[in-house]
């Protein structure tokens, strides 16, 4: 028998403590990448939000570091329990409008830059990602290779957010380079 949400809510605090709780719960994390190991648990301790996205469908590959089942292969789509965010990839506007007709609250689109983690990866142009962005009713972020110095290309388009995890993980100062990062973000999308 499953726990009810409330019993669920009271054994986490008593497993964090509520304070703890509290902030776990108003918490927003943003995963990219196939990151269902991680999204999981994050999912079981209570984080109020997860965000996820990922360039790539899921393929054989992933199956035996990841959380995904045989069934799952070739979907983009994370789904974690009753209330779930569904992510996508989407690198065309087909993929796009499949992406969201199939139920995706969300979107990625990347890389847009070479990045060092994906060498393989195919990029996509800012005119696609405009047209992606024209395309469908959901929010659509952009991804991979991004940072402080590069991210004016993104002006003009309609995006609701970036991804820069690597330019914040490889700054000398994490902090003060997502503190850059944020503002940047918030006059390209008028958070």
């Amino acid at each position: 028998m499953l726990p009810t949400k409330e019993e669920w809510k009271k054994a986490l605090e008593e497993r964090h403590g509520e304070k703890l709780q509290k902030a776990f719960s108003s918490a927003t994390v943003a995963i990219c990448g196939l990151g269902s190991n991680i999204a999981i648990s994050l999912a079981r301790a209570g984080i109020g939000k997860l965000i996820l996205i990922d360039f790539d469908r899921v393929n054989i590959t992933n199956l035996h570091r990841q959380q995904y089942k045989t069934d799952q292969i070739a979907t983009a789509r994370k789904i974690l329990g009753d209330e779930f965010i569904i992510g996508a990839t989407a690198k065309t506007v087909p993929w796009a409008l499949e992406a969201y007709e199939g139920g995706a609250d969300y979107l990625g689109v990347g890389a847009i830059y070479p990045t060092t983690t994906k060498v393989k990866t195919v990029l996509t142009s800012t005119e696609t990602l405009a047209d992606i962005c024209k395309a469908v009713p959901i929010p659509v972020n952009a991804v991979g290779g991004l940072n402080k110095n590069n991210i004016d290309i993104l002006a003009g388009i309609p995006i609701a957010g970036i991804c820069v995890v690597s330019a914040i993980m490889k700054a000398e100062s994490p902090k003060t380079e997502a503190n850059i990062l944020l503002n940047i973000a918030k006059e390209l999308t008028k958070i």
